[in-house]
């Protein structure tokens, strides 16, 4: 098993915010740079606000990177988490698509956690605990 630890920067928030009573769900397109391994993550939200202010989301990733841990490929990761509006902060886990690996990380798969930076609330930490690469 490897882990590969990411602090990534959304560069793009694309979110319907045309319905604005709860509760109410809305998809989001977010884009993330991570510098790290040198990377783009483009993710899908579909986001569950509730009238307390926060909310409950399920997520798919696409991660490219050209420094994985070494290697050059993409994949596929999907999960679910939750956003606490009063604190700004992020947290959620989710498993790697087994099979949905290109190049360098063909064969990977594995598990990880998402979490607000605790420096930053815009910048989240990728915890990826991963085999096969």
């Amino acid at each position: 098993m490897t882990t590969v630890t990411v602090l990534v920067s959304h560069t793009k928030w694309d979110e319907d915010r045309s319905v604005t009573t709860t509760p109410r769900v809305t998809p989001a397109h977010v884009s993330f740079t991570a510098p790290d391994i040198d990377a783009t993550i483009q993710t899908e939200y579909l986001m569950t606000y509730l009238p307390n202010g926060n909310a409950e989301f399920i997520f798919t990733d696409v991660v490219e990177a050209k420094n994985f841990s070494g290697h050059q490929g993409s994949f596929i990761a999907q999960g679910k988490g939750t956003f606490d509006g009063k604190a700004f902060t992020v947290g959620g886990s989710f498993d790697i698509v087994e099979g949905s690996g290109t190049c360098g990380l063909e064969h990977i798969k594995g598990k990880g956690k998402v979490n607000s930076a605790k420096d930053d609330p815009h910048k989240v930490t990728y915890e990826f605990v991963v085999e096969g690469i």
